[in-house]
């Protein structure tokens, strides 16, 4: 028998409680111990009830919810809801190691792959994939460069180099190919889409079949024919990639 699960809401949407709690429905092992509107009282009733997972939205009215988090002395598990507004301002975010991301509006099919992430942890399965607040060495020997995933937009392979560009417009050039780049980086996150560029899927704003548009930077990425079927099984539920 499955190990009861309890999780809480945090989130000014009483829509959205509504669609989670439907959602939760098919996960008879999930129990909701509370669902709230602000940040402040959800840290109130954590501090006293401490829970598995909690599901948080980022911007709230009284505080931002990964800064109420990291003040909890004891963190549970996290599902991250993000806006695309939010997702922009969230990078800080990925210290806290979220078990998974949702972009709303989100289908029962990716909050269904977040619900398996969390179970996983529960088990104590380890991941297969890096968060993206772990940091990677890239680089030839002697010459290595200390990059935090998360920080990237995308990477360009630029002959025998590769050019990672950065969230706060910082570039970093590395003598590596962008195969062994690539072998580094959580598949979890990052899609080769070009035979010269790789991207981090958490910073797309709009993924198309030719091009992706990414946020904190006016770049527009173009997507190889032979590279748009793997675009895809990032963004199913957007008819764009087709």
């Amino acid at each position: 028998m499955d190990p009861i699960i309890y999780f809480v809401i945090m989130e000014d949407d009483t829509k959205v409680h509504e669609l989670l709690l439907k959602y939760m429905e098919q996960f008879p092992n999930f129990e909701c111990r509370g669902c709230f509107l602000t940040a402040g009282e959800t840290r109130e009733f954590l501090l006293d009830n401490p829970v598995h997972l909690l599901m948080a939205d980022i911007q709230l009215p009284d505080m931002n919810g990964m800064e109420m988090i990291e003040s909890l002395p004891n963190k549970p598990l996290v599902v991250f809801m993000t806006g695309h507004n939010s997702k922009k301002k969230a990078t800080k975010g990925y210290v806290l190691d979220a078990v998974h991301y949702l972009t709303k509006p989100f289908t029962f099919n990716s909050f269904e792959e977040a619900i398996n992430r969390v179970v996983d942890r529960v088990n104590g399965k380890p991941d297969v994939d890096k968060s993206l607040g772990h940091h990677e060495m890239f680089g030839s020997v002697g010459s290595k460069s200390r990059i935090m995933l998360g920080d990237i937009l995308y990477i360009v392979a630029d002959g025998n180099h590769v050019v990672f560009h950065l969230v706060n417009q910082v570039e970093v050039t590395v003598r590596e190919t962008l195969k062994d780049v690539l072998d580094k980086l959580p598949k979890a996150h990052f899609v080769q889409v070009h035979r010269s560029y790789v991207i981090s899927t958490w910073h797309v704003f709009k993924p198309r079949a030719r091009e992706v548009r990414l946020y904190c930077t006016d770049q527009v990425i173009p997507v190889g024919r032979q590279y748009r079927n793997a675009l895809r099984r990032y963004f199913p539920d957007n008819p764009s990639t087709k």
